[in-house]
């Protein structure tokens, strides 16, 4: 009956799991996809859990939130701190609450509690009895744990938010990983498709189709459920090397953190109960950070990007005397700043007062140049407007000129057509002329012509008569 209790319990997380592992492969193939390395993300950390009853979940979601504020410190404190020492920037260290210890108790390779889990779990009759006292003999005298006799099945642990117990009871079963070969083989014959994807067996060494997270974890725990305890992946070990993922991809990249604070536990509006407010500002470091940030330099930048950003406020070159002479003899800087090694360090009233200057100097040269503009601008507008002033007074004048102009060409073309008729005409009288000259010509010839003929007609009649009467006389 507990076997099939525990199976049945398996398979529920399974589906949970793999439904999970779902949405966030549709939600990631859905968006829009990174074209490199820069991107921007929210991280919501789940709170930090401490219940009646705490067991395996509660306690690695703790573990994740004292990973993360050891980064918190790591990233603000720690590494703030080393800073100011490397640069030479003369400075008093602020004490925080460091919970590194507790952090290295937890995940500490040879004897953590992590550890200790896992190496419990490849036990053949490994529980959490055996389990609970390696803890004890391991960390008995550390001050981050406490075993309290009057409950054997329990031990405290002394995170940085509070102290939680935690109850060692199925520490060992829920770390295991196991999920029944059995459960897989009758959920490949479900009418279910996504079902049957889920836990059908992947070949190769890929994921499923789609390159989706839940189909390399079914593959991996297919291959896990071949292997022998010993060398099974456990939950923990699963969660701790995600979990170093997560602080890797945090520890390289541009973070900003933002505190929440919880004001009741009754979740009730205009409900503000000091002391636990108090305590969580406490636990978070909220305290040191204000007192880092009062102590501290919060503007940091380096000498070339500090010379490209305040050079126009009469910075000679970048070099940190010629820095360094300049906020010494601006008006308003005083001594909120320091000259690091590679670094210009300053207070935020010092940023903001540079910020001024340099926008009170931006606002002149952005007023010279709107200036500028402006006079270009009506410039060109006066220009445009004589330019049209003057076609309006060429199109008037043009006018009378056009119609002059038109009157001259059809008065000089009235002149050519009538010197035109008018040669044509006196072409035509001298034809007329000319042929009425022909024509005289002609009949005084002909006139001639006939009288010549007759004149010659009445000589040979003359002379034939003559002739005649010669003959006549002769023959008498």
């Amino acid at each position: 009956r507990k076997s099939e209790i525990e199976g049945s319990n398996e398979m529920i997380k399974e589906l949970h799991v793999q439904c999970l592992c779902s949405c966030i492969t549709i939600l990631r193939l859905s968006g829009t996809k990174s074209t490199g390395d820069l991107f921007i993300a929210v991280l919501d950390i789940y709170g930090f859990e401490l219940f009646t009853k705490n067991g395996l979940e509660q306690f690695c979601i703790n573990y994740a939130n004292e990973k993360l504020n050891e980064l918190f410190n790591q990233h603000l404190f720690k590494t703030e701190q080393l800073e100011y020492q490397r640069e030479n920037i003369p400075w008093v260290p602020i004490e925080f609450n460091d919970t590194k210890a507790c952090l290295d108790m937890i995940e500490r390779n040879n004897n953590g509690i992590l550890a200790l889990l896992n190496e419990e779990c490849k036990m053949p009759k490994g529980n959490d009895e055996n389990l609970l006292r390696k803890i004890a003999a391991a960390h008995g005298r550390n001050k981050f744990l406490d075993t309290n006799p009057r409950a054997p099945d329990t031990f405290s642990v002394f995170h940085f938010a509070d102290v939680v117990p935690y109850t060692i009871t199925e520490f060992v079963s829920k770390n295991r990983n196991t999920l029944n070969a059995d459960i897989s083989r009758t959920m490949l014959l479900s009418d279910i498709p996504w079902l049957r994807k889920v836990f059908s067996e992947v070949e190769g060494g890929g994921e499923e189709e789609g390159g989706s997270a839940s189909g390399g974890r079914v593959r991996r725990l297919r291959e896990q459920s071949q292997q022998p305890q010993a060398q099974k992946q456990t939950q923990v070990t699963i969660f701790r090397r995600e979990l170093q993922q997560l602080a890797d991809l945090l520890s390289s990249s541009n973070c900003h953190y933002v505190r929440c604070i919880k004001p009741n536990d009754d979740k009730l509006s205009d409900c503000f109960l000091s002391q636990k407010v108090l305590k969580q500002m406490k636990c978070n470091g909220i305290m040191e950070t204000v007192a880092l940030r009062k102590a501290g330099y919060s503007n940091k930048l380096d000498i070339p990007v500090f010379y490209s950003r305040y050079s126009s406020l009469g910075i000679s070159d970048p070099t940190k005397e010629a820095i360094s002479f300049f906020l010494e003899t601006t008006d308003g800087i005083g001594t909120g700043w320091r000259m690091g090694n590679t670094k210009v360090f300053l207070k935020h009233h010092t940023m903001k007062t540079l910020e001024r200057i340099r926008k009170d100097r931006v606002v002149v040269f952005v007023l010279k140049l709107q200036a500028y503009c402006r006079r270009a601008n009506v410039t060109y507008i006066i220009q445009k407007r004589i330019e049209e002033r003057n076609r309006s007074l060429l199109e008037i004048h043009s006018v009378p000129m056009q119609r002059h102009i038109r009157k001259y060409n059809a008065t000089l073309l009235l002149h050519q057509r009538r010197e035109e008729e008018k040669k044509r005409k006196e072409e035509i009288e001298r034809n007329r002329r000319e042929e009425e000259e022909r024509r005289r010509r002609e009949e005084e010839e002909t006139k001639k012509r006939i009288q010549e003929e007759r004149l010659r007609r009445e000589e040979e009649e003359t002379r034939n008569r003559e002739m005649e009467i010669q003959r006549r006389r002769e023959e008498e």
